[in-house]
């Protein structure tokens, strides 16, 4: 499923930057939520672009951030909705 939504094949997608999909602003609410919530977890909305930049998904995933004993921060998510979107002017460099 994700090989379809991203247009790229399972290790492109890994490698891929959250910048390279993610809606500028939507990225910019993650991480201020992350701040303010990211211990106990919360949901959050956001919209992302395929690598061909041709189609746009709607994704709502409930985050949370988990810290190792080292020290060492991980985001974990679980995708809760996914829905196709079109929205006209959503561009991304």
């Amino acid at each position: 499923m994700a090989a379809t939504v991203w247009d790229a094949t399972p290790e492109e997608i890994v490698q891929r930057k959250m910048t390279d999909f993610w809606h500028p602003e939507d990225l910019h609410d993650l991480h201020q939520k992350i701040k303010q919530q990211g211990s106990t977890g919360f949901e959050h909305t956001w919209r992302g672009v395929n690598k061909s930049k041709t189609h746009w998904t709607r994704f709502t995933h409930h985050f949370r951030v988990i810290v190792d004993n080292c020290g060492t921060a991980y985001r974990a998510f679980t995708n809760l909705d996914m829905e196709a979107i079109d929205p006209l002017g959503l561009v991304i460099g």
